[in-house]
């Protein structure tokens, strides 16, 4: 279920970027000796749509976490205080599991999956938190443990007053969708995270997305 990793430790200031998709959707690739890894999770299409779809929550839904070693993905919601309005004050954030089984199909699941058991969630234990989990400056500032350095931003949007995630990229600040580590294995044995793609939409046009390549 779980396999612990080397998080990268520079923050992304020092990646080399790899190529990004511009707001047209055309893919621009500055590395021309290499391509970056496949997605080979086989859920690069169908799992934002999956998620928002399974809890019903795209209120609170941020970003998701996906990995190339499994298809259990993190998922990162905004956590209410008591009063369902104010951000919790020390937890402002709370990531936890969604647990995927291998013959679910992301495109056309059913509550069948959910009553059966093949789709559930968890909360992160053990050493999870050590990668998966988040460091949290003040209420509306925080870093993911995965990318230590890099500090995403939580903010209203004031087209909806629905939170969201926003993270500086290139200079620009981008609303975070989801978020992969392409893992390979290290002498140690344990997994060090090779590439980190991001998923992002302009903050003020919804109708540009794009996605950036990292890798060390």
């Amino acid at each position: 279920m779980f396999s612990f990793f080397t998080p990268h430790s520079g923050g992304l200031g020092s990646l080399h970027l790899m190529g990004y998709t511009d707001e047209h959707g055309a893919t621009i690739q500055t590395d021309s000796d290499k391509r970056w890894a496949a997605d080979d999770n086989g859920n690069l299409d169908d799992m934002p749509y999956f998620v928002e779809s399974y809890l019903g929550t795209q209120d609170s839904t941020l970003f998701i976490v996906e990995r190339n070693t499994n298809r259990n993905v993190c998922h990162y919601q905004v956590n209410h205080a008591h009063d369902g309005e104010t951000l919790d004050a020390h937890c402002p954030v709370n990531p936890s599991w969604l647990m995927i089984g291998g013959d679910v199909d992301l495109s056309n699941m059913s509550t069948d999956d959910i009553e059966d058991g093949i789709i559930y969630e968890e909360e992160l234990s053990g050493i999870e938190p050590m990668v998966y989990g988040l460091n949290f400056l003040d209420t509306t500032h925080f870093q993911l443990k995965a990318i230590p350095g890099e500090t995403f931003i939580l903010e209203q949007n004031p087209a909806g007053n629905k939170w969201r995630a926003t993270l500086m990229i290139r200079g620009e600040p981008w609303v975070v969708n989801r978020i992969y580590l392409h893992t390979a294995p290290s002498l140690m044995g344990f997994p060090v995270v090779e590439e980190i793609h991001i998923d992002v939409t302009h903050p003020d046009k919804k109708s540009d997305q794009r996605s950036f390549y990292f890798k060390k």
